[in-house]
């Protein structure tokens, strides 16, 4: 109850973030951004495998329709995302009234737990059926 709103915006941060960076890597490795042009210092960070920092030499074509399309997207999650914060807080209220209301009268949970099963059951009947007549 008091974890959802926390986790709830940790998620939606993280993916920002992370759409972020992905757009920020893409571009310059499209050569759109100079690294120089970064206010982190990244001309001196060293990378495995013998990969460089700066603009890639072979399928520039292909990363630049990347950073376009991921460029797109962040910028489609960041519009999202600023004007349904306040749906995502509602929602998040929401669970939390909910929860109270399943602390006071655990039994609301079980309701739709034996209307699964009495399913369940009632689709294994229907194909036990469903084999009786066709043999």
């Amino acid at each position: 109850r008091f974890a959802a709103k926390p986790l709830s915006f940790i998620v939606l941060f993280g993916l920002w973030v992370l759409l972020a960076g992905s757009t920020g890597v893409l571009c310059v490795k499209a050569g759109v951004i100079s690294p120089d042009q970064l206010p982190v210092g990244t001309t001196d960070v060293k990378l495995p495998g013998g990969t460089t920092w700066g603009p890639a030499e072979t399928n520039l074509e292909l990363l630049m329709a990347g950073c376009v399309i991921v460029g797109a997207v962040f910028l489609v999650y960041t519009v999202l995302l600023f004007f349904l914060i306040p749906r995502v807080s509602l929602a998040c209220d929401v669970i939390g009234i909910a929860t109270q209301c399943l602390t006071t009268c655990p039994t609301f949970l079980v309701f739709p737990i034996f209307q699964w099963i009495a399913t369940v059951i009632l689709f294994i009947w229907w194909i036990l059926v469903m084999v009786y007549l066709a043999g």
